[in-house]
């Protein structure tokens, strides 16, 4: 997969599928950010996937996922719960729950205000952004790039 890297000092584009680089006191790399709304299918592939990618490149300490629900019916927020205990993530994984909320831009705007890490990536959890990305993203962002 090809990614366009951008350098820039002042930049205020802010989309999917890009990182975006901040000040950071809390030690946190990088926040993958995902808006989900009845996505508990997807979620025992996507979160191993996620660990599996990230850990390549970062160690666990260094990384969160903020998950952004806009109040699933099908049990996401469990799913997200379980599969966190069960792959070691649970001080990884973070999830904001909103009520009557249901809005994917403004989901996003919410856990990108949340996010703790220098570096943020949206994902959608349905996985048509594959997790397996985020290792050659991360080369751009040790070679000075902020936008990836």
């Amino acid at each position: 997969m090809a990614f366009r890297a951008v350098r820039s000092e002042n930049y205020t584009t802010l989309g999917e599928d890009c990182f975006v680089s901040r000040e950071n006191k809390s030690g946190i790399k990088l926040t993958i950010v995902i808006p989900t709304y009845n996505e508990a299918p997807n979620i025992p592939e996507l979160l191993p996937r996620i660990k599996k990618a990230v850990e390549t490149v970062l160690s666990r300490e260094q990384y969160e996922v903020l998950f952004v629900d806009d109040s699933s019916t099908d049990g996401t927020v469990n799913a997200i719960e379980e599969v966190s205990r069960r792959e070691g993530l649970s001080n990884n994984v973070k999830v904001i729950v909103r009520r009557g909320k249901r809005d994917l831009s403004t989901a996003i705007l919410e856990g990108v205000k949340a996010a703790r890490g220098s570096y943020i990536i949206v994902m959608d959890a349905d996985l048509q952004h594959p997790p397996e990305t985020i290792p050659e993203m991360f080369k751009y962002l040790s070679q000075g790039y902020q936008i990836v």
